[in-house]
């Protein structure tokens, strides 16, 4: 049953819920609803940028987002993006890591995972969102997007879906690729 409607924004790309809130990703900035109340959506903050492709994933205290700028993403310096976002009301660019080729990411506990197309699938310690350390890079796939399930890294990728095992995301294990 349709409860409510709320114009957003053009360009919508991800909406990432967390907890009770809605970290939304749109090609112009990354917008954050409190969704306390489902049928009522309340704007809480925003950060704009200048146009590109955006998805965002959150935690309690940061929001991670990666911004690619080319073709037709934009002009946006191509990396992954950290804001502060302690405070819903007014997130706070801290970090900008420079990351060619970003496309998805998915958010486990501490370990971030960007996708960057032929240049791999990067792994990420986000515990200090001040200084994430890359951790390794998994290579022999085209990585276009990612969810995190439990212990399994479900990774789209250009030709199909691949399955990592990531119980132990310092020993990740492929497990298997289902093609198109």
């Amino acid at each position: 049953v349709l409860k409510n409607t709320l114009q957003i924004g053009n360009n919508i790309e991800t909406i990432y819920p967390y907890k009770n809130n809605l970290f939304i990703g749109s090609q112009n900035g990354m917008f954050i609803y409190d969704i306390s109340n489902p049928a009522t959506p309340k704007y809480s903050g925003s950060a704009s940028h200048v146009r590109s492709c955006d998805p965002v994933v959150a935690n309690d205290t940061a929001a991670f987002v990666t911004l690619r700028g080319s073709g037709i993403c934009g002009t946006a310096t191509d990396g992954l993006y950290i804001y502060n976002v302690k405070n819903l009301l007014n997130p706070q660019l801290i970090k900008m890591v420079d990351l060619s080729t970003p496309y998805g990411l998915g958010l486990k506990d501490s370990t971030l995972f960007v996708c960057r197309g032929t240049n791999g699938l990067s792994v990420l310690n986000v515990k200090n969102i001040n200084s994430p350390v890359e951790v390794q890079t998994i290579t022999g796939n085209d990585f276009r997007d990612v969810i995190p399930y439990n212990d399994l890294l479900i990774c789209y990728v250009a030709d199909g879906i691949a399955l990592y095992n990531i119980s132990n995301v310092s020993n990740i294990q492929f497990l298997q690729k289902i093609l198109n």
